[in-house]
């Protein structure tokens, strides 16, 4: 049953603020972390050559090295899928049942949460299913009543337990049961500080992936499919979760990096464990203070990837006057429409009619053969003011 995740680090072309966090951004690599029980021992390095299109992809041939995200464990087996029906297809069948006695109103309180519809139109979020506490846009709200544990979730922690994934004394409280349509998913998050770490997600159904980065940048807006892959950028690390798993999360991979679930492929149903810290305790007054530090500097990656994406697209002009953001003036944002009189200067050269006329594109001076004309023509126009002057003393 002891797994160890491969941690699949992004192999597109890296931003440059990428180098700084101490990750190997622009490389394909494995993570192998061992999980409980294990013996210790470091990580086998594994080496493989990746070749692809330069025309379908970006990307560029290089050797796989290990690479860690600290406190990202997996289980397998935890949801026993042999024998029919399996463990695993009883546990669904009884999710599905649930589910729709929760869409005919039969759940206590907010035990059933159906997708809201400003987040429908874009394919993204999921019908839940919340026992024990219930969360609204990662939001706790103890207040609002929501189901006790079931006895079908019981067992599943029971086997967390028995399989070393959590320990007795980290025994959850509340569950999440997440439901995926094919095309839905959920944007970069971390999961709210008030719940203790670590967490457990469990999964059925279908392998799907989940990702991981610090500062992923994700579309906003509009509606139809989920992101893209081309579209999603500073994905650090990817970990594909098999049917049954428990990829438990603590440490970094908790509260130092976000997570997120891209466009499933094919229904998945995910059930996340989580145990309600105490309220003003030392500890969850420290991990909401990480958390909060980690929000900020993902905002801040997000921010900075917006400008370079921007200007990369054109959005800011680069050589005389404002330059953009890799420049030393560092403007953002649109250039005001060029005047008139701006028409002759582009970048580092200035267009200027080599026989007289008004017209510019029958010539280009450098911008020292323009000096020197300019030169020119201010004598020249000195010397017309001194014989229109007359001779001194006259």
């Amino acid at each position: 049953w002891k797994s160890r995740p491969h941690c699949r680090i992004r192999g597109r072309a890296s931003p440059p603020w990428a180098t700084s966090m101490g990750n190997s951004v622009g490389k394909e690599a494995t993570i192998q972390e061992s999980v409980a029980g294990d013996t210790g021992r470091p990580p086998r390095k594994q080496h493989e050559a990746t070749r692809e299109s330069a025309a379908a992809d970006e990307r560029r041939t290089t050797e796989d090295s290990p690479t860690l995200v600290s406190g990202l464990r997996l289980v397998k087996g935890i949801v026993d899928t042999s024998g029919s029906p399996s463990e695993h297809d009883i546990l669904v069948a009884w999710i599905r049942g649930t589910l729709e006695r929760g869409r005919a109103g039969e759940l206590p309180g907010n035990t059933y949460a159906p997708i809201p519809e400003k987040w429908r139109k874009r394919n993204q979020s999921r019908e839940m299913l919340q026992f024990g506490t219930y969360t609204h846009s990662n939001r706790v709200e103890t207040h609002v009543p929501v189901a006790p544990l079931p006895p079908e979730l019981d067992a599943v922690v029971d086997a967390l337990i028995a399989r070393g994934a959590l320990t007795e004394l980290q025994r959850p409280d509340s569950c999440t049961i997440n439901l995926y349509r094919p095309g839905q998913w959920i944007p970069p998050h971390i999961d709210n500080p008030a719940f203790d770490r670590p967490f457990v997600t469990v999964s059925l159904c279908s392998e799907q992936p989940m990702v991981l980065g610090r500062g992923m940048a994700w579309p906003e807006g509009g509606q139809g499919p989920g992101p893209s892959r081309e579209e999603r950028l500073n994905e650090e690390c990817v970990v594909s979760l098999p049917v049954g798993s428990a990829v438990v999360v603590e440490g970094d991979a908790a509260d130092a990096y976000e997570h997120a679930v891209p466009p499933v492929t094919a229904e998945r149903v995910s059930l996340t464990f989580r145990r309600r810290g105490q309220p003003g305790s030392a500890e969850t007054d420290e991990r909401t203070r990480r958390a909060e530090r980690c929000r900020r500097r993902c905002r801040d990656v997000r921010g900075a990837i917006a400008v370079t994406v921007e200007a990369r697209a054109g959005g800011v002009r680069r050589g005389f006057g404002p330059v953009g953001p890799i420049g030393a003036i560092g403007r953002v944002g649109p250039l005001p429409a060029k005047k008139e009189a701006d028409k002759r200067r582009e970048g580092s050269v200035i267009k200027k009619p080599m026989d007289g006329s008004e017209n510019v594109g029958s010539g280009v001076l450098s911008k020292n053969a323009a000096k020197k004309e300019a030169r020119k023509a201010a004598k020249a126009a000195a010397k017309a003011r001194a014989r229109a002057a007359g001779p001194i003393g006259a």
